[in-house]
């Protein structure tokens, strides 16, 4: 059995108002009443002075000031530009900056929902005794307004780190995943396709569902859904496709910070454990959706607290 044993993210303190990014896009099909007020998209979190290493050395320098770096097994980190585009490959940094003599890279091209999916592969490896400790680490910035930009939602900056290991408050029971390639395949076929926000949320709820019944559980066992924070409106549908109330979202980091790609459903795990909203034997999904190459990948994790 694996475990969470650490969380923490970053996120700068620098915001602007979601309206000023729309106004710089200037996109007149742009439904700004949509993603502002039914959305609840506000502000968005702009680092200014670190770039995408120092976000996470911030993170590090504060995590291996009380804990070991040097026993890890492997670090699975998201973003193929990140890892393989230029000769400072975030990952590679991280295992020599921090003494990580023994740990495998694991680079995962699987976008906003990395972070997620990394938790599975960590706790295949773990409970296979592949390895002891691995850490996840992930990091998000934009470069400008236009990258921001990306409907349902608007991407904000930060960085997350979480440790699994064989020990830990928070237990992982299980995990599911499943991936869609029909816009690449049609468009190999050259056939016309367009994905509609409904069959996504068909998706995703059946993705939860599978999760839940694999492990003969139904939505009334679990405390809550921790999902990304990307837009108040999906996550209705999605509710509303599962037969819950929204209240078992939760939903409350949409307006500060905007879609922080995969460190999202980190930060809200960690706003959740800190402020002590389970209890013993509350169990969890971690929910995420990342888009590859236009195809999605959905990935699910079951917790429980210890």
């Amino acid at each position: 059995m694996s475990y969470i044993s650490y969380l923490d993210y970053y996120i700068p303190e620098t915001y602007v108002q979601a309206e000023e990014i729309l106004k710089e896009v200037n996109a007149e099909s742009i439904n700004v009443n949509y993603l502002l007020n039914q959305g609840k998209i506000k502000n968005i979190s702009i680092e200014n002075n670190l770039n995408e290493h120092e976000m996470l050395f911030k993170l590090l320098d504060k995590y291996s000031s009380n804990n070991s770096t040097n026993d890890f097994d492997a670090i699975i980190f998201q973003g193929a530009d990140k890892n393989i585009c230029n000769e400072m490959s975030i990952p590679y940094v991280i295992i020599e900056k921090y003494n990580m003599n023994k740990a495998t890279v694991f680079a995962l091209n699987q976008e906003c929902s990395a972070t997620i999916q990394g938790i599975e592969i960590a706790n295949g490896l773990i409970n296979s005794k592949k390895a002891n400790k691995i850490l996840v680490a992930s990091v998000c910035m934009a470069k400008n307004s236009q990258e921001r930009y990306e409907p349902p939602c608007i991407i904000g900056d930060g960085a997350s780190l979480v440790v699994i290991e064989n020990q830990g408050d928070i237990k992982i029971l299980d995990s599911f995943s499943k991936s869609d390639g029909k816009c690449s395949y049609n468009t190999y076929m050259n056939i016309p396709f367009e994905r509609s926000q409904k069959e996504i949320s068909i998706n995703i709820k059946n993705t939860i569902l599978t999760l839940l019944e694999n492990n003969n559980l139904t939505s009334d066992d679990i405390k809550m859904i921790v999902p990304q924070n990307v837009n108040k409106v999906l996550y209705k549908l999605h509710a509303k496709l599962l037969k819950v109330s929204i209240e078992k979202f939760f939903l409350r980091n949409i307006p500060f910070g905007g879609h922080i790609g995969d460190v999202d459903v980190i930060r809200n795990l960690k706003d959740i454990t800190d402020e002590k909203l389970l209890l013993k034997n509350d169990k969890v999904v971690l929910l995420a959706m990342g888009l590859t190459a236009i195809n999605e990948n959905y990935a699910s994790i079951l917790i429980e607290k210890l």
